[in-house]
């Protein structure tokens, strides 16, 4: 359902430009996710049985044991994507005190800062004015690999 619209960005207008970051396209993401994969892989991980049997995951039949995005699961829960939790959120700030912190990717097509905002300001809570007028920082990480030693955290 509301895949759709984001996928016809990604494929059909944005040639396969990777939804979680707009500036690369897929391929170039397999080189930053391949480490991960071939850590669960026994083909390259002479250790995973090792490592499945730690995460309590030797029984399963799922093949493979790990992937990094699931297609059954995924589909699974395609409904909780369409609930709301506003009132959650505001329960947590409101009445338990919690801090939370909503990060949102600024070349993120599918879950960045657009996508944040409509719900956001839809809710209540204490405070709302002065959150709503403090500034929006950019913060900044060492990172002696880019040119200023410096690149943009948030």
């Amino acid at each position: 359902m509301c895949a759709s619209p984001i996928s016809y960005v990604t494929y059909d207008v944005g040639g396969g430009a990777y939804g979680y970051d707009m500036r690369i396209f897929g391929y170039m993401w397999d080189p930053i996710e391949n480490p991960v994969n071939h850590y669960f892989d026994p083909a390259y991980n002479t250790l995973a049985d090792s490592v499945f049997f730690n995460i309590h995951v030797t029984a399963s039949t799922k093949d493979p044991k790990f992937c990094m995005s699931c297609a059954g699961p995924g589909e699974a829960l395609t409904a909780d994507n369409l609930i709301n939790y506003v009132d959650y959120y505001e329960k947590l700030i409101n009445e338990e005190q919690s801090k939370i912190l909503i990060y949102d990717g600024e070349f993120d097509a599918r879950d960045g800062a657009y996508t944040q905002n409509h719900w956001v300001k839809n809710m209540t809570f204490t405070d709302e004015d002065s959150f709503w007028d403090m500034p929006r920082n950019i913060y900044w990480l060492p990172d002696a690999s880019t040119e200023g030693g410096y690149r943009v955290g948030g």
